[in-house]
């Protein structure tokens, strides 16, 4: 009974601390400290297994080797560039959307700004109105 429970509590610590495979999942964390933390946590994830892998040919390189880390690398920052353009587009767009809101009336605003006009327009026509009767009279 006490593996089961140390084997439990084992998984749920390594679930719990262990780094998200993507960027979103350390976004949707809702705790400012636990979003940075994850952050941090990946990019060294990131970094150790690129570490391990160039301790591995220490001794040097082969030719292909060389070329097959190379291509892995142009490709994975063309991805991540790729991914950035996105995301300042979306950027871009959703601060645009912000604006539009912001600056869009509400139905309080929009329905006194209808009474004001039609305020405007009553004292216009009254206003006609003198100056008819007292061309008139």
């Amino acid at each position: 009974m006490k593996l089961v429970l140390s084997l439990i509590t084992l998984f749920m610590a390594t679930q719990l601390f262990a780094a998200p495979k993507t960027l979103e999942g350390c976004l949707n964390q809702k705790d400012q400290l636990d979003r940075e933390y994850c952050q941090k946590k990946r990019l060294r994830a990131i970094n150790k297994s690129f570490e391990k892998e160039f301790a591995s040919y220490q001794k040097g390189y082969s030719q292909a080797q060389k070329n097959a880390a190379l291509n892995k690398l142009n490709a994975q920052i063309a991805a991540k560039k790729a991914q950035i353009n996105q995301l300042q587009k979306e950027l871009k767009i959703s601060q645009g959307n912000l604006k539009r809101v912001q600056s869009h009336l509400s139905h309080e605003e929009h329905a006194a700004t209808k009474k004001q006009k039609k305020r405007e327009r009553r004292k216009k026509k009254t206003k006609k109105l003198k100056k008819l009767f007292k061309k008139i009279f």
